[in-house]
């Protein structure tokens, strides 16, 4: 425990961010009729603007996002595929820059593709944010023969999400001048959604969620409060606690014909640190975007 709250001091030092104006609400006061930002087929918070992924071979992905390099979209390098399904990505121009992690995946029926990209915070701020892209959506028919029904379709899998601190970049000594940048944390966990399209209302909750730092560190679960489901298959609600206290929100999409698959975006305030020894040392400051890309049960 001790260990904890030491290293939970330092990289909570190297976490001061920016509350972005693109994001989803206010963390500390969500409102579910500030939507997320939508155009053509992404849905998106924060501060990525695009990016593009392949899982075929070996995967790639390429991200637009503030201060990751001097182009307008980057070649993310390709480390792993976690053994939850998600590939993770890693990006830093020379050993001073910021350095940025990035997860994604694509839906079994390649109908939903989910990026969440984040740095660790340097020069008192952090740039981050996620995005959700779907394809051919349809609602699906309640009375169709051989239809799914539309009310309580089900969709489970995993989800994956990024802090914005962690240790310092390539090991290196956190300067006075905070010019050290901070590398990003994992987090792991499960989700469970339930989607009613006649009366265009979901909800779930994000469970067995985990920080992958130290010998891991086991986080609240996340409901996901009754949210809306539109008519063209995206979707937005705020999130809380088992105590009901807000913390952030959701949104997402639902992909292909019959909605056979989903993707969402969690968008966290400080909140989500409560119960753990990192709670101690937090400022506000702290932030979470994840992704949960989901196949119908």
């Amino acid at each position: 425990m001790n260990k904890f709250l030491v290293l939970g001091a330092m990289i909570l030092a190297l976490a001061a961010c920016d509350e972005r104006s693109t994001n989803v609400g206010d963390p500390t006061n969500p409102d579910p009729t500030d939507p997320p930002i939508t155009g053509g087929s992404a849905t998106r918070v924060g501060d990525l603007d695009a990016a593009s992924f392949d899982d075929g071979g070996t995967p790639e992905l390429t991200v637009q996002l503030t201060l990751d390099g001097n182009q307008v979209n980057q070649v993310y390098q390709y480390v792993e595929t976690l053994s939850n399904g998600y590939a993770l990505f890693e990006r830093q121009e020379g050993t001073n820059g910021r350095s940025f992690l990035a997860l994604a995946a694509t839906s079994s029926d390649g109908r939903i593709t989910g990026v969440v990209a984040q740095d660790g915070g340097q020069f008192n701020r952090f740039f981050g944010g996620a995005m959700i892209e779907q394809a051919n959506f349809s609602a699906p028919a309640a009375t169709a023969p051989g239809a799914v029904d539309a009310g309580n379709q089900r969709y489970s899998g995993s989800y994956a999400g990024l802090v914005n601190f962690g240790p310092p970049a390539h090991g290196g000594v956190p300067g006075l001048d905070g010019s050290t940048a901070g590398t990003p944390s994992i987090v792991t966990g499960d989700a469970f959604v339930i989607a009613d399209f006649r009366s265009g209302a979901l909800n779930g909750g994000i469970y067995n969620r985990v920080l992958e730092l130290g010998g891991g560190i086991d986080l609240i679960d996340v409901i996901l409060v009754p949210g809306t489901i539109f008519a063209d298959g995206t979707f937005a609600g705020t999130v809380e606690d088992i105590e009901q206290n807000g913390f952030g929100n959701y949104s997402g999409a639902f992909g292909g014909a019959g909605a056979t698959s989903m993707g969402g975006i969690l968008n966290l305030g400080e909140g989500f640190l409560a119960g753990t020894a990192l709670e101690v040392n937090a400022d506000g400051n702290e932030k979470e975007y994840g992704i949960f890309v989901l196949d119908r049960d």
